[in-house]
């Protein structure tokens, strides 16, 4: 079983029945996703005798006991993001590829978020993957559908690879059918169990909805899609739509759901459109230029710090991805220019066929990369030979150890210290010699008052990276000379390592910048 299953790969099995486990067969990752599995399956058998709630909430009591008593390994070792099915997170996986970087980790949970998008199908296929990464996560969702009936509906689902009668019959999935009075004589709502098809009128939408939430199953985490905004406002005065719009975000926020809101844009003028997006707690907005080319761009979002460029986005088997904006194609045309017989024309032909970062490059086969202009024999064994090589295995490491430095940097932006800390020792974890996580820390570590182990952190950010020592400041005279913050102008004293007033974080080379000014 363990050749199938690697879930059981170092599991072992003696004679006398007796069980093992070989750790050094695991990553953290595969322990931790493990174990998640094993105990949401335990949760299973509980709900079996003491319902699917009470079982829930009994695991979820046992949980938040042992992570009150080890929340910084909770935090370091990622558990809250997959233990009680994603109970613990506070943001949802989107389920569109590279969306939830841009947002900054994910769809706030309980949020309600519009989203525009032209005439097509584009804005229904960013629904859909919504929904079904939704139902992979084990959340309960609830759908409603006005350009198809139900059946187009679980159709589309389908040919995204799910199969929508798995998630029906154990009262996961709900669809809201407002497609097809438009073809049937209906009167009221024809309810028949999983499906609920409505009359043309919107008091009836409004019941639907409300009897589909409270005959879902119990979920850790619900999700909802409603489209029937741009068809009811061709229907109604614009006032009792915004009416209904009010009323089933706080119904469904109160009943926490997070909730996705489908807007044809191009068929609303802008007053209709601005009335939307403040009764909105973030905005997503997907554009279609007049040669077909799909952008995406996060308009707002309530409480985030997100990437507000325009990213460039393609539609693959796997529904939406984003595959480049204006920070990360510079980054991947940088990264590529380092391979030896890759100039500047082969990088962004390479980008533009959707090797839109590295990790695509480094699982590529060698066919699918000679079918690149300009990439032939040569130039595919040159990248072969440099993903493979210990130099790029190196660059690799020292990113990801960087990147949990700017998370550390963004959590301590949010007041969130021990989160920051965390990422700061999981990026020390992954490159002992990150000599910025060593130093950040220290700074961290001082304005929490623990004055001792800051100067051990930055002595050994110092040993690391001598230039680092002239960024040490006397702890017992903190000089009063500063600079302004570049945000809002406040003044930024030496020691600050964010902004005491809007609460950006700065980097090392960003104070270094601004002392050198002074």
């Amino acid at each position: 079983m363990a050749e199938t299953l690697s879930i059981l790969k170092g599991v072992n099995i003696n004679d006398d029945g007796q069980t093992s486990m070989d750790l050094r067969e695991w990553t953290i990752e595969d322990i931790v996703m493990t174990m998640s599995k094993v105990f949401d399956s335990l949760i299973a058998v509980s709900a079996i005798t003491k319902g699917d709630q009470k079982a829930y909430q009994e695991a979820y009591d046992s949980v938040m006991r042992v992570r009150n008593q080890f929340k910084s390994q909770f935090i370091s070792l990622d558990i809250e993001r997959h233990i009680l099915k994603g109970g613990l997170r506070n943001n949802l996986d989107s389920g569109i590829g590279g969306l939830d970087k841009v947002l900054g980790g994910g769809v706030p949970k309980g949020n309600t978020i519009l989203l525009l998008g032209p005439p097509g199908s584009e804005k229904y296929i960013f629904a859909y993957q919504y929904i079904i990464q939704g139902l992979r996560d084990g959340a309960a969702c609830l759908v409603s559908t006005s350009v198809t009936d139900h059946k187009g509906m679980k159709n589309n689902l389908s040919k995204l690879k799910i199969k929508p009668s798995t998630f029906e019959s154990r009262g996961l999935l709900k669809t809201i059918d407002w497609y097809s009075y438009k073809k049937e004589n209906l009167v009221g709502i024809e309810d028949d169990g999983n499906v609920s098809k409505v009359s043309k009128d919107i008091t009836n939408l409004d019941i639907a909805i409300g009897t589909a939430i409270n005959k879902l199953s119990f979920a850790p985490t619900k999700r909802a899609m409603l489209d029937v905004i741009s068809p009811a406002l061709n229907i109604y005065d614009q006032s009792t739509v915004i009416e209904f719009i009010q009323k089933e975000k706080n119904m469904l926020k109160a009943k926490g759901f997070t909730t996705l809101l489908v807007v044809e844009s191009g068929a609303h003028d802008e007053r209709t459109l601005s009335t939307l997006k403040h009764l909105s707690d973030g905005v997503v907005v997907i554009k279609k230029s007049g040669k077909g080319e799909l952008t995406l761009q996060v308009e707002a979002f309530s409480g985030m710090k997100f990437d507000q460029n325009v990213h460039r986005v393609k539609v693959t088997k796997k529904g939406l991805e984003i595959v480049s904006g204006t920070r990360g194609a510079s980054t991947i045309l940088k990264d590529l220019q380092d391979i030896p017989a890759i100039d500047k024309k082969i990088a962004e032909k390479l980008v533009e066929f959707g090797f839109s970062n590295m990790e695509k490059l480094e699982k590529a086969e060698k066919a699918e990369l000679e079918s690149v202009p300009g990439v032939d024999n040569n130039v595919s064994a040159k990248i072969y030979e440099y993903v493979h090589s210990v130099e790029y295995s190196k660059k690799i490491v020292e990113r990801k150890s960087q990147n949990w430095v700017s998370k550390g940097l963004e959590f301590i932006g949010k007041r969130e210290i021990d989160k920051g800390m965390q990422s700061f020792q999981r990026a020390i974890e992954i490159h002992p010699k990150n000599s910025s996580a060593w130093f950040e820390m220290s700074r961290l570590l001082f304005t929490e008052g623990n004055t001792d182990d800051s100067r051990k952190c930055f002595d050994k950010a110092v040993e690391i990276d001598p230039s680092l020592a002239k960024e040490w400041f006397d702890k017992s005279e903190i000089q009063e000379t500063g600079w302004g913050c570049p945000v809002c102008g406040f003044s930024i004293k030496e020691e600050n390592i964010e902004c005491p007033e809007c609460g950006i974080s700065f980097t090392i080379e960003e104070r270094k910048s601004q002392r050198d000014q002074v």
